[in-house]
């Protein structure tokens, strides 16, 4: 008989109703906008720092081989979701193995996803050890809620910096990254941040599908706001140089290095970052219309992603030169080839568009990691309290469990980046991006192999030749390896240097604006 490690299996049950009402489907479109939503924002906002550390050549190496293994190890998540559905399905028909075959002419195929949402903590309870879930979740909620930190650290120190709040920090200079600030410019904060939680703690409460209309304009937004950057920083390479003194002909190129290997451990975890969206897969993957096509909705997210982030971030990185400012819309606080006093409206509205680029990414960032690990928490809540008339409340209380912690914490620490614990949060990602879903390939293959024999137990509508074992465990490797690295070199920096961490060393550099 086929069982999940001879335990009664989980509570799945198989319906299409979510939250008490039809379950809302979404687009491969609307998915591809929610997957491009989780990292683009954020990541574009480090890569060219990452890139000024690492060196033009390694950085686009380190880019491209992290954004593979990325989209290996999310196809992984959806193949052991697919298993994960075709074990409790057959585990709740109570069919013995013989019966496979029939079964899969009858349902064309038993791994096939349907309604049923797995979240990857139910993965591991079904494929791994049952502790190995609250593992994952701890792991989750330290990565996700210093992410949702830096969020609001951004959007108040960014909106603090570039609008005065009228009759509270009106004629002062704040700017928190170089220290330069007081306390008019400390309460315009508070203020900036309880804004921001009346933006974002409403949308928290929204399950992703009540989110389409929102989240697809500001992808679009996020577009329109890179190509400006994108477009400034190519011009102005070949009209003004950065560097004043420079008289070299054009392109005034700052910076040209090709390798910096003492800038890797730098580089590695903010690629990683930049591509991070495993522990949303669930959320993606459960209202996608079209489930066949989860795979190339991930690789267009992923390609799109990549193409991105090498273009602009090779270009500003080339052009701003060792001014790369950490969060890089610092380096369009002012307007475009202008003093602010001369500047024509058309460089003050590009100028203020790029530069609020951070505050209206981090509306939309915020409440989508928010929800994901909210869904986490809400899997592993007793059944009873996960139906009706429990669900609703239930589900609500973890969406404000998780929310407001984070805000609380960024409304008083506001320096994050600047902090050696941010880059140890951060390692946390290599967890999530590369060594649980390699042991979730491995595990998953296996248990299925053995319920239902090597020819079906192995193979889903969703394996391809990267489902082969040996690539989960190479990432497997390399993710163990590249956690125990970074976290060793961050700490040797560390112990040998009494500066603040990197990211604040750079973002020390005052910018000028950029020429047109």
């Amino acid at each position: 008989m086929v069982s999940i490690n001879d335990d009664p299996p989980p509570m799945f049950p198989d319906e299409d109703e979510d939250n008490g009402g039809p379950l809302k489907k979404i687009s491969a479109t609307t998915g591809f906008a929610y997957a491009v939503n989780y990292v683009l924002g954020m990541g574009i906002l480090g890569i060219p720092y990452a890139i000024v550390q690492g060196g033009l050549l390694l950085s686009i190496i380190v880019l491209i081989v992290v954004a593979l293994l990325s989209l290996l190890s999310a196809f992984w998540i959806v193949e052991a979701t697919a298993r994960a559905n075709a074990v409790v399905n057959l585990a709740n028909r109570d069919l013995d193995t013989t019966e496979l075959d029939p079964l899969v002419k009858k349902y064309n195929n038993p791994f096939k996803l349907g309604t049923r949402r797995f979240e990857i903590v139910d993965l591991c309870k079904i494929f791994l050890p049952s502790w190995s879930r609250h593992v994952y979740a701890l792991v989750s909620l330290i990565y996700i809620w210093s992410i949702l930190w830096s969020y609001g650290n951004v959007f108040g120190t960014s909106l603090t910096s570039l609008i005065p709040f009228p009759g509270v920090s009106a004629g002062e200079s704040c700017d928190f990254f170089t220290g330069q600030f007081g306390q008019p410019c400390i309460n315009a904060y508070y203020i900036y941040m309880a804004f921001f939680a009346l933006a974002v703690v409403p949308l928290c409460l929204l399950d992703l599908p009540d989110q389409v209309i929102a989240q697809v304009i500001l992808c679009f937004f996020r577009f329109v706001a890179i190509t400006m950057m994108f477009a400034t920083a190519v011009g102005s390479l070949y009209t003004n140089p950065y560097d004043p003194d420079n008289d070299n002909d054009p392109p005034y190129v700052a910076y040209s290095t090709l390798f910096r290997f003492e800038g890797f451990s730098s580089l590695f975890p903010i690629a990683v970052f930049s591509q991070l969206l495993h522990y949303a897969i669930p959320g993606i993957l459960h209202p996608l219309e079209r489930k066949s096509r989860i795979r190339r909705v991930f690789f267009l997210s992923s390609s799109t992603t990549l193409a991105i982030y090498i273009t602009t971030g090779v270009a500003c990185a080339m052009y701003f030169g060792s001014n790369t400012r950490a969060l890089i819309t610092l380096n369009w606080k002012h307007p475009a080839g202008f003093s602010p006093a001369e500047a024509p409206m058309w460089a003050k509205v590009l100028s203020y568009f790029v530069f609020l680029f951070p505050v209206v990414d981090m509306i939309s960032a915020f409440p989508l990691s928010a929800v994901a690990l909210s869904d986490m928490a809400f899997a592993m809540i007793h059944p009873r309290l996960r139906t009706q008339p429990y669900r609703t409340r239930t589900k609500v209380l973890c969406r404000l469990a998780i929310a407001l912690p984070p805000l609380i914490a960024s409304t008083f620490v506001r320096s994050l980046f600047c902090s050696p614990v941010f880059n140890f949060l951060n390692t946390t990602g290599f967890f999530i991006a590369f060594i649980t879903p390699a042991i979730l390939q491995i595990r998953s293959k296996a248990v299925c192999a053995q319920k239902f024999g090597p020819r079906l137990g192995t193979s889903t509508p969703y394996s391809w030749h990267g489902s082969h074992n040996i690539y989960a465990v190479l990432v497997l490797i390399f993710g163990i390896a590249a956690f125990v690295y970074v976290n060793v070199d961050t700490v040797m920096q560390l112990v040998g240097s009494s500066l603040p961490s990197a990211a604040c060393r750079v973002a020390t550099h005052h910018a000028p604006s950029i020429k047109l």
